[in-house]
């Protein structure tokens, strides 16, 4: 593949260490080859335009029907439940204040139908919700519309060939390049979800990977310089080493782990210590409580909108609370669960 022309504005953001956990969303890229978002016709247009939000109903607790943001359904802390299950029973704790993004976005957009739709106010909340959650799907279709335009003419040129073909979600191609380089091809596209052909079932790589990744690396070392992007890899592989070697332990060692590097120790020193002060009995009785909830949050999901979900969300509800009770018992909980979302001291 010829080299890429060089972008009119390229930023890459990429968080190592939730790389290092096979976190997809831990790499971005924000790219313009010619400029055309910058166009001040265009520009104006997306300033005008209502933002771009996801939403999905949320049944509470209580009966009542709420607006979420969809990326609830997959967001959560540590070994917790996802936000989506937790705001079931905490709705205006994790809605946050009159000022916040979720009531912000609702607050306009109830104003919005309110001007044009007669009696909004009367209808049910679950219609009302459906509503607003459609109306977001036309305000989104418009930003789709507009980036369509945007990319006709950041790609397009005459004679209907397209100039960057390959790069049309360039962020397919760094996210390709980053794994590949991390994991291997094979491994990556697992990750990715990206089909291995035929041809290298035999072979422990994935072609369409490597194909993506090699554009992808381009950018990367254009971005970070070559020799940068190369201790970039070696860290990063690093890295996955250590949460590799993590992966392979039972849930307890595991948690004897993270607190070895949370306080820079190691797993036997931890797990002598937790022997001699009791601590390994918490633990027992905390991994029980989180293997129990895990399983009733899976029913409550799989039986959600009925009588079993709501009982397998009282329940896993119940032990959540059990779970935090054991955890404020000894600072160790926290010190280890912190590793999952940054390196202690920022030095792995």
């Amino acid at each position: 593949m010829r080299s890429l022309p060089k972008p009119a504005h390229l930023e890459i953001r990429i968080d190592e260490w939730q790389v290092a956990q096979k976190n997809i969303d831990a790499v971005d890229v924000e790219i313009r080859w010619r400029g055309a978002r910058d166009d001040s016709a265009l520009a104006e247009l997306l300033a005008a335009l209502p933002r771009r939000n996801e939403f999905v109903p949320i049944r509470l607790v209580d009966g009542r029907t709420e607006l979420a943001f969809k990326s609830w359904q997959r967001t959560r802390f540590g070994k917790g439940p996802p936000i989506f299950e937790a705001a079931r029973s905490n709705y205006e704790a994790w809605a946050g204040g009159a000022t916040d993004p979720l009531p912000t976005a609702r607050k306009y957009l109830t104003e919005m139908i309110q001007r044009h739709v007669p009696n909004f106010d009367d209808h049910t909340d679950k219609n009302q919700v459906d509503f607003i959650i459609r109306t977001q799907e036309e305000i989104n279709a418009v930003h789709d519309s507009v980036e369509a335009l945007i990319a006709h003419l950041e790609y397009a040129t005459p004679g209907g060939r397209s100039a960057h073909l390959l790069l049309k979600n360039p962020l397919d191609n760094i996210q390709a390049a980053v794994f590949s380089d991390v994991m291997g091809s094979r491994d990556a596209g697992d990750l990715l979800k990206v089909p291995q052909p035929p041809s290298d079932k035999r072979r422990y790589e994935n072609q369409t990977v490597l194909k993506r990744a090699k554009a992808g690396r381009e950018l990367l070392c254009g971005y970070f310089g070559e020799a940068e992007w190369k201790t970039k890899v070696q860290r990063l592989r690093e890295y996955r080493r250590w949460w590799a070697w993590y992966e392979s332990l039972d849930n307890k060692e595991g948690i004897y782990a993270l607190l070895a590097k949370a306080q820079n120790t190691s797993l036997q020193h931890e797990k002598l210590s937790a022997e001699s002060d009791g601590f390994d009995r918490k633990l027992e009785r905390w991994i029980a409580v989180v293997e129990e909830r895990l399983k009733a949050q899976e029913m409550s999901w799989e039986h959600r909108y009925s009588a079993q979900g709501d009982e397998a969300e009282s329940t896993a509800r119940r032990l959540w609370a059990d779970q935090v009770r054991i955890e404020e018992t000894d600072e160790r909980f926290d010190k280890a669960l912190s590793v999952f979302d940054a390196p202690p001291s920022g030095k792995p």
